[in-house]
């Protein structure tokens, strides 16, 4: 399976897509310390993507999620059935040293901490 992504530039880049599973299995990976996901939006994809008798390889998840459709959640609610405690942080606009980190409060934007 492949994906395009087009940047800013219209450049186009090809790639392969991988299950979280597909990449434990083709590369003999027994153990997970941390597993940070970061896909704009496809965060559940990912999780769901990992087949049940992979879950207990991961010891952390750490990911950013856009809550849009009760998205926070399911992925809150998937977390925690795999044995996960879950922690999570709202994101919301801050300064650091002389710069304000802006982040609009309508993007609902949330981070997930996961661990065992």
């Amino acid at each position: 399976m492949g994906s395009v992504y087009e940047s800013e530039q219209t450049e186009i880049c090809m790639g392969q897509i991988r299950t979280v599973s597909q990449v434990i299995r083709e590369e003999s990976i027994a153990n997970i310390q941390l597993l940070k996901i970061d896909v704009e939006g496809d965060e559940l994809d990912v999780l769901m993507g990992i087949e049940k008798h992979d879950w207990n390889k991961i010891q952390q998840v750490s990911l950013e999620v856009h809550d849009e459709n009760f998205r926070l959640s399911r992925i809150k609610g998937l977390l925690e059935r795999q044995g996960f405690r879950v922690i999570v942080e709202t994101q919301s606009s801050s300064w650091d040293e002389d710069f304000l980190l802006f982040v609009p409060r309508e993007m609902n934007l949330h981070y997930v901490y996961a661990m065992r």
